[in-house]
Order: C-alpha cells, then structure tokens, then sequence
C-alpha cells in the first residue's frame, strides 16, 4: 500500500480512540516499516544510477537480496515487538503507538502484498510466508482502496 494511503487508514481506525498525540505517533510508525528497506533500497538506486548503470527502481527490490531480509524484518512482528519492548522501556510505559502503527501496517500488507513480496510475519524466526490476496498497485485496487478511504473519512466528518 502506498504511504498516503497507510496515513489515512491509521487516521481512519485509530482517529476516534486514542488521544491527539498518540494517533499522530501512530499515523508516524505506520509508515515506519516502509522506510526501514526503503531508504537503502533507494540508497542502492543512487548509488548504481551514479555509476551509470541503467536501473529501475521498481525491480530493484526484486534483484537485490538483501533487501528481501531487509523487507521481512521491517515487516514482521518480531521487529515490532522488539520496538515495543524498546520504546515502552524508554518511555516507562506501555508505548502503544508502536503496537497501533506498525501492526496496521503489517496487516494491511498481508492482504495487499502478493508475489515476490508477500509478508513473512515471524521473520527471521519462521520462514512461513503469507502470500496477499491481491497486489496493493493493481489499478483496480488501487482505485478501491481511495474509494474506501474517501467513504471512511467522509462518514467520520458526517458523524463526528
């Protein structure tokens, strides 16, 4: 799922339960996971484009093996709870942004990523992967997914 998109769905959940400051701490670690293996992979796309070798950033995830480790990590529970466990000792108490933001993410992802990057939840403790049921760029999804979004958000400013 796109960025925006995970923003607006953590808005959309969480925007009505939980205190100003949380839901924006938890709109900030639902993208978390996203930028975790996104910026080396995009460091490795400059990095070979400055060399001038042709790239194309999309198949560059798929190419690249460690960003595969990268991308299960960043996506797994593991390294949420690890997160959890940190922030709560830091803070000196349940931080419950991390649970909110990166768990949405997760899930979200396992019903959106399908193929090459499906998400492998445990990792690295369970090679088990989760393969989505539809591909979250798909034009057709796309499309669904704002359509929902729009829905969502114009019912909560109706109601609330």
């Amino acid at each position: 799922m796109d960025f925006f998109a995970h923003l607006l769905w953590a808005y959309i959940v969480y925007g009505k339960l939980v205190p100003f400051q949380d839901l924006l701490q938890s709109m900030a670690f639902t993208v978390a996971p996203d930028f975790v293996w996104g910026i080396p992979v995009f460091a490795e796309y400059l990095r070979r484009k400055s060399r001038g070798k042709i790239v194309v950033f999309r198949t560059l995830h798929e190419e690249w093996k460690d960003f595969k480790a990268i991308y299960y990590f960043s996506h797994s529970f593991v390294l949420m709870v690890l997160l959890f466990i940190l922030t709560s000792v830091l803070a000196s108490k349940f931080y419950l942004p991390v649970l909110y933001g990166w768990g949405l993410h997760i899930l979200l992802d396992m019903f959106l990523h399908k193929g090459s990057l499906g998400n492998k939840p445990l990792y690295p403790f369970l090679q088990y992967k989760i393969n989505g049921f539809v591909h979250w760029s798909d034009k057709r999804v796309l499309i669904l997914n704002w359509i929902l979004i729009a829905a969502f958000l114009l019912v909560i400013y109706i109601l609330f």
